[in-house]
């Protein structure tokens, strides 16, 4: 035994001798000794990273991160950043969280976080009647949402839709005042709700009755563009039937801006004499035979006693209309009332409650305001940070609170 002993004596301070010992030394110290400067390297990276997510202009040093603690490190401050934004910083918060990949952690709740920043400045432009950027904005939310659509987009495009359509109708009727009969029936196939549609040409019809002696052509084109499916199609057709051999005998198409159905008939008596020259050319074709004037009916509104009875029916749906809009008013400003505190308290809730203190776990207190710190932001109890004494941020390391 103590020979074998000695043999192995021998054999080590041979080696020792030789430099094995101290090559092995040598390798693992310059091995430790890289593998400390990459984890500075690395530390270096990530606090860098961290702070221009905290400033929203991370696009450029968050694709350095390697590690998984430091990417969680970013996408947990990225999150905290962006949970209560100025209108003012959302555009950099979008830039900011577009530059983490998806194969980060917390992707979900990234993509959730980016397409309600995206919704909100769609609701923004929305508002503002910007109504291209805000298409655009919804398309951009819809496509970080992948094949699931955003409600209020589609409600937004439904009311943007009822707006375009009514202002196509006040078009319409404009352009009919005019007594343009061809315009009037373009511009009258671009509406699309089924009661605008029947209201206009409703409307157009008893215009084209009421004119069918002082301006038969811009009758006859409103009865002959007459939308066939429409309950009065029947009576359309007539008419253009009637019309027809007037608008072929008529000599000159007749001034249509001028022409109204409120316009007086011209006087015969005081018209002009004819010129005796002009009197030996050939007589012209005779005007067509008009239609008898209707009978006038009787107003009954014309009696005093019916008037007065208008008169305070109206005045009592007015005060009735009146007294409903005020309250009405009251009922829907104590709900927004309502809805404003709700939402003050739910938004300070996500600024301090949904976060919780990286020292000690807990959730932060309504009543009791927490203490900031001056580099990255992040929110500490006021015990926590006198006992920490620094940042509990991975990679911040600040002394100051804000």
């Amino acid at each position: 035994m103590k020979r074998a002993l000695s043999l192995v004596l021998v054999f080590l301070a041979a080696c020792d001798s030789r430099g094995m010992g101290g090559g092995w030394s040598a390798g693992s110290q310059s091995a430790a000794e890289g593998t400390a400067v990459a984890r500075k390297h690395e530390k270096a990276i990530v606090k860098a990273a961290i702070m221009a997510v905290g400033r929203l202009e991370g696009t450029p040093l968050v694709a350095g991160v390697e590690s998984k603690r430091g990417r969680r490190a970013v996408v947990d401050r990225a999150l905290q950043r962006t949970a209560t934004l100025k209108a003012k910083d959302r555009e950099r918060a979008i830039a900011t969280l577009l530059a983490i990949p998806d194969d980060w952690p917390r992707a979900k709740e990234r993509r959730q976080r980016l397409r309600g920043i995206i919704v909100a400045i769609a609701q923004s432009d929305f508002a503002k009647k910007r109504f291209d950027a805000f298409e655009s904005r919804c398309k951009e939310a819809e496509s970080i949402a992948g094949s699931k659509k955003v409600a209020w987009c589609a409600l937004a495009r439904k009311r943007l839709a009822e707006r375009m359509d009514k202002a196509r109708f006040n078009d319409a009727l404009a352009v009919l005042k005019t007594g343009e009969g061809t315009v009037f029936v373009d511009v009258a196939s671009r509406v699309e709700g089924k009661a605008r549609v029947a209201a206009l040409w409703a409307k157009a019809l008893r215009f084209a009755k009421a004119i069918e002696e002082t301006a038969p052509e811009t009758a006859f084109a409103i009865a002959r563009g007459y939308p066939p499916h429409l309950k009065d199609a029947l009576r359309a057709k007539k008419l253009a039937e009637r019309l027809r051999p007037l608008v072929k005998a008529a000599p000159a198409p007749t001034q249509l801006a001028t022409v109204s159905p409120l316009s007086p008939a011209p006087d015969p008596v005081s018209a002009t004499a004819p010129d005796p020259v002009s009197a030996t050319a050939p007589a012209a074709a005779p005007a067509p035979a008009t239609k008898p004037a209707k009978p006038v009916r009787a107003n009954l509104l014309a009696s005093p006693i019916a008037q007065t009875f208008v008169i305070a029916g109206f005045a009592t749906i007015s005060m009735g209309a009146a007294l409903l809009v005020r309250r009405t008013r009251a009922r829907r400003a104590a709900a927004r009332l309502a809805e404003e505190e709700v939402f003050t308290v739910r938004s300070f809730a996500l600024a301090t409650n949904h976060a919780r203190c990286l020292i000690c776990g807990r959730a932060f207190d309504l009543n009791a305001r927490p203490v900031n710190c001056a580099r990255c932001g992040t929110p500490h109890h006021i015990e926590c940070w006198q006992y920490n004494r620094v940042c509990a941020i991975y990679a911040c390391d600040s002394r100051k609170a804000a």
